[in-house]
């Protein structure tokens, strides 16, 4: 997931780029709670890997003592609280999206697939959801993707 951060930054920079002039409102709004997310996105898994990777090296009497501080974690108090940002992600690309749409950059039922899919991936729980939000996501954004390695969008001057 880490590794996908970098990589969803990219791909948010590449489609605001397509509809800064048209929709820069969106590019701007949607582009920068987008990013925001994905450091959220960043900071959470680090936490969550960083963390309990150390706690592998104590002892077993030393790390059932902990409890109290694993409970705080994954309920996430204190600035743990911050993941609860995470939805940015998702909120930003469909501002985005809605971008792509009133700037006429991608047709539109890609851009309507890339909303649905996304806010089917606001849901954190049940994998059904999500898996059906992937596949929305992954009809609207490979059309885009294939469109930008074979250099068919205009890039706006700047």
């Amino acid at each position: 997931m880490v590794i996908a951060v970098p990589m969803i930054i990219v791909t948010t920079l590449g489609l605001t780029a397509l509809i800064r002039e048209k929709a820069g409102w969106a590019a701007l709004i949607g582009g920068s709670l987008a990013v925001i997310g994905c450091c959220v996105l960043a900071l959470d898994k680090g936490a969550f890997f960083l963390v309990p990777s150390a706690m592998e090296t104590l002892t077993d009497d030393v790390f059932y003592s902990m409890a109290p501080l694993l409970q705080a974690l994954l309920e996430r108090r204190g600035m743990m609280a911050v993941v609860w940002l995470l939805p940015l992600i998702s909120v930003g690309l469909i501002v985005v999206s809605a971008g792509l749409i009133r700037a006429r950059a991608v047709p539109r039922w890609q851009a309507v697939c890339l909303i649905i899919g996304l806010a089917l991936l606001m849901n954190p729980d049940i994998d059904i959801i999500s898996l059906a939000g992937s596949i929305f996501l992954a009809v609207g954004i490979f059309p885009i993707g294939l469109g930008f390695i074979r250099g068919a969008y205009d890039y706006p001057n700047g």
